[in-house]
């Protein structure tokens, strides 16, 4: 009788559990959501990790991500924030909080991102994937790109399996697409080989194909008067794919020969 009550109380303990959880406020967007984020409780929440696990960076990561996720709750955000500026999520919030994950970023070395970027990328899926709570690992992955864009090209090919992995559910997909792209606003280079190795395959797909030859073209636009350094192979491989792409509508064929003219000017 005793191990039956113990059952039940545990049964009850999971039930109240479940309806804190489903009682968890969604903010109307995200800027509601960032408004309400007290930048106060993360710090207490990271000296507290600290003190539990000495100077263990990878902890101090995910302890911002969880935060983050957690705190961050919005009804439904466009998987790559389609006309929002390019900066955007990560030039909306608190400056206290930039300032915060940018120096845990750089505490972190370039190993632990580079690592910690990679897992990133397949937490983001499996959240989005089970409808979890997810923009936290959407503002860590695009804090560690602009502090080092390299990162986002270092694992193409296992991150084109991923990218398989999770094709059919464009949300995903799509979400994966715009992380591994945040490289390239800061270099080129990597933007020009995560197009290629990520975002091409998927290319003549109705749901990827905008922001694909949308993608190019900024990154070019945007990059117009930089050297690439790109090898001579890697250059023709990219204007083959500017310029060979038939299923493409005329809006997009626009912008794709536009893209191809930025290559070779």
């Amino acid at each position: 009788q005793q191990q039956q009550q113990q059952q039940q109380n545990k049964a009850r303990q999971r039930q109240e559990m479940e309806k804190k959880q489903q009682a968890k406020p969604k903010f109307k967007d995200l800027e509601a959501a960032l408004k309400a984020l007290v930048v106060s409780d993360l710090r207490a929440n990271l000296w507290a990790v600290n003190e539990n696990f000495k100077d263990n960076h990878l902890m101090m990561l995910k302890a911002i991500t969880a935060f983050l996720n957690e705190q961050l709750r919005v009804d439904s955000v466009d998987p790559i924030f389609a006309d929002k500026p390019q900066s955007y999520p990560y030039s909306v919030i608190p400056r206290e909080l930039q300032e915060l994950i940018d120096e845990t970023v750089a505490d972190a070395g370039e190993q632990n991102v580079q690592y910690f970027y990679d897992l990133s990328l397949s937490n983001l899926a499996s959240d989005m994937n089970r409808n979890q709570p997810h923009l936290g690992h959407k503002i860590m992955l695009q804090a560690m790109a602009q502090s080092n864009p390299q990162i986002c090209a270092n694992n193409l090919a296992r991150n084109a399996i991923l990218r398989n992995s999770f094709q059919n559910r464009s949300n995903v997909g799509l979400s994966l697409l715009w992380a591994l792209g945040q490289g390239g606003f800061g270099d080129p280079d990597v933007g020009l080989k995560v197009w290629q190795d990520i975002m091409v395959p998927v290319i003549d797909l109705k749901t990827y194909s905008k922001y694909v030859v949308e993608y190019i073209h900024a990154i070019l636009s945007q990059h117009k008067s930089t050297n690439l350094e790109i090898s001579s192979s890697e250059f023709l491989t990219i204007l083959s794919s500017l310029t060979t792409q038939v299923k493409a509508s005329r809006d997009l064929a626009n912008l794709l020969e536009e893209a191809s003219k930025l290559l070779v000017e």
